[in-house]
């Protein structure tokens, strides 16, 4: 069986590396959501400024993101803020998005409107995680190397899913002759 036969595949190349970069995003996301976090403490005794890892935790972006999104409302912002709700806004559609880019890569590459709204929330997104990344300060915890490591894993989800959905070209509709 020829792989241009198989009717979940794309026929159009433009599409099949839309789709084969939607399932490494895929992969992208899945490895940074599952990447352990050391929560970390100072030493306080010995050897002040230094911290160490305390414990290990699975889930750090999500609750700090929802807790985050929570303790803004009702406050007045400030352009930190206004950042951070940004890419927190779009963090959470690209997520959503991402888990239909590779099954249902034929509506996305039929319409523009499913493509080209979420392309720009996902471009805005990344483009706040960046200004987000040079305007706030890193933690003070001990663990400013994973956090800029994770930030920069995060803005390229971001920019990976803008780039895909704007890959994504109608296909040829194929000829049904007897």
């Amino acid at each position: 069986m020829e792989i241009t036969t198989l009717p979940w595949i794309p026929r159009n190349p433009r599409n099949r590396w839309a789709w084969g970069l939607a399932w490494g995003n895929l992969a992208l996301l899945l490895f940074w959501n599952f990447l352990p976090f050391y929560e970390y403490t100072p030493i306080t005794v010995g050897n002040p400024g230094v911290w160490e890892a305390e414990r290990l935790v699975m889930s750090e972006i999500w609750p700090s993101l929802f807790q985050g999104l929570y303790t803004m409302l009702g406050h007045s912002l400030e352009f930190e803020d206004i950042l951070n709700l940004i890419a927190s806004m779009a963090l959470i559609l690209m997520v959503a998005v991402q888990f239909l880019l590779v099954p249902m890569w034929r509506m996305f590459s039929a319409s523009r409107v499913l493509r080209f709204i979420p392309a720009g929330i996902c471009m805005l997104g990344f483009l706040a995680v960046i200004c987000w990344f040079f305007y706030s300060p890193p933690p003070d915890d001990g663990s400013e190397n994973f956090s800029i490591f994770l930030m920069l894993l995060i803005a390229l989800n971001l920019l990976l899913s803008a780039v895909i959905l704007l890959l994504y070209h109608p296909e040829p509709v194929p000829d049904h002759t007897i």
